[in-house]
């Protein structure tokens, strides 16, 4: 014994089609009235389990066209809905000849033990058609427009409700972002303070030490202090809390260090060809780590007993989308053996450390009229990660 079922819901259909044959009964499916009529053209069924709400046929129209059928009548006639649950609406689809009106979600049991008693009647021949209590096609008309209002009208106020609560929950998540976009600014604030507070209690006992050694050692980790607070300083003023421009970051270190390293006797020029280039925190902190002992170890050591010179930054990304960082300087150059001998000076060691297990780059040097230094960091290690 056939069983057709209309549902414009697939996964329901599914459902319910697993659930019949399980039982034992064929099933034929059909996802509106017009997609089931073609069936019912060309296929006998012994029973029609239908919803509602479907696209170009509903399951009104369906059932009082089913009803007005001479052969199509005497099949059992069930409604299966999960939307119109009203008494006048079960009302209405009784009247339009339905036997059973069942409100989704139903116990399996239940459903099946109501198609159960439908088919051994409909088996026996004991089956009686419900006659159509509405006579009238304008009546029914009538009746039919009158439940489709009102299911719009529940629509319209279930959509309302439901963007009422949309717009409370994007409020509360753009109360959340704000929060958290302040906790952000309040953190790089205070770690930039106290970075401060950092550096001043290291300047202070530098008061106390006699050694120029010492005094170096002091004001070179006073230096990579600054250069991390530095990041934080530039977080706390951006509008991206998450990453740093890095035109801005090291023109604002080359200020510092030329504040911290250039008395007012010395005159070294330095030029700066920057790029406008966007960094994660964790990668600008070392990047400018690297900057600063670069651009130290050339103001240090290239212009001897006061020389003039010139140190030239440039930052670039090439064609490759590689991240070009080069410090150069036209000082009295260096020893042959310098790139041999320059992982032994701390801060280059520390440079070098950064650039080749942090950032996984390159560090390369040349000598042509002074010393240039050529950081190149791959794309990969440098761009915005999702």
């Amino acid at each position: 014994m056939k069983i057709l079922i209309l549902d414009d819901n697939k996964d329901a259909r599914y459902l319910l089609q697993s659930l019949l044959q399980n039982a034992g009964y064929p099933v034929l499916e059909a996802a509106n009235g017009k997609s089931a009529l073609e069936l019912l053209a060309e296929e006998e069924v012994d029973l029609i389990i239908s919803d509602i709400l479907m696209p170009v046929m509903d399951g009104f129209q369906f059932c009082r066209i089913v009803k007005k059928d001479i052969q199509l009548r005497k099949i059992p006639f069930v409604f299966y809905t999960a939307t119109y649950l009203t008494e006048k609406d079960k009302q209405f689809a009784l009247s339009l000849g339905a036997d059973k009106y069942l409100k989704k979600p139903m116990e399996p049991e239940n459903l099946l033990q109501t198609v159960d008693e439908l088919m051994a009647c409909y088996k026996k021949g004991e089956y009686h058609p419900q006659q159509p209590d509405l006579r009238s096609e304008e009546e029914v008309f009538k009746q039919y427009n009158e439940r489709l209002i009102k299911k719009l009208e529940d629509k319209v106020l279930e959509l309302e409700s439901e963007i009422r609560k949309r717009r409370k929950t994007e409020e509360d998540l753009q109360k959340a972002i704000q929060e958290k976009e302040l906790l952000l600014l309040e953190l790089y604030h205070r770690t930039k303070n106290n970075m401060q507070v950092i550096i001043s209690m290291l300047h202070m006992r530098s008061n106390l030490i006699d050694k120029e050694n010492r005094l170096e050692i002091i004001k070179d980790i006073e230096n990579k202090i600054r250069t991390m607070a530095l990041v934080h300083q530039k977080l706390y003023e951006s509008k991206d809390l998450s990453q740093v421009n890095l035109k801005n970051y090291f023109t604002g270190l080359v200020d510092l260090l030329i504040q911290c390293y250039f008395s007012d006797e010395q005159s070294h020029e330095i030029k700066l060809e920057l790029e406008d280039i966007n960094v994660l925190i964790d990668v600008a902190i070392p990047f400018g780590l690297i900057l600063n002992e670069l651009l130290t170890n050339a103001i240090k050591h290239a212009f001897p007993d006061n020389r003039k010179g010139v140190i030239e930054i440039k930052l670039t990304e090439n064609e490759d989308k590689q991240l070009i960082l080069e410090v150069n300087d036209n000082g009295i150059g260096v020893e042959p053996d310098f790139i041999t001998n320059s992982l032994k000076n701390h801060g280059l060691n520390t440079a070098h450390g950064l650039i080749i297990h942090q950032l996984r780059g390159q560090l390369d040097f040349r000598v042509d009229n002074g010393l240039q230094m050529k950081v190149t960091i791959e794309h990969e290690h440098y761009a915005k990660r999702v």
